[in-house]
């Protein structure tokens, strides 16, 4: 059953991403990884950033701290 529902999830979820990286367009000190493999797409388990602290303008302890407190699991 999960499999015949596979390529609608992984639409939702490639949608879900698209939205997310709008949003976050022009934050700085954020940037997401990019995939930049030509004959695949990802499945979105996770979605990785890398933080930097500066142009951000936080440390990353207290970006995680305030992040997780949101309820956003970030690692």
């Amino acid at each position: 059953p999960q499999f015949a529902k596979l390529d609608e999830r992984n639409e939702r979820r490639w949608q879900n991403v698209q939205e997310l990286l709008h949003l976050l367009r022009g934050v700085p000190g954020i940037r997401p990884f990019a995939n930049h493999l030509q004959d695949s797409q990802p499945g979105f388990y996770k979605l990785g950033f890398q933080y930097d602290a500066e142009a951000f303008g936080m440390p990353r302890d207290r970006f995680l701290a305030a992040v997780r407190a949101e309820g956003v699991a970030f690692d």
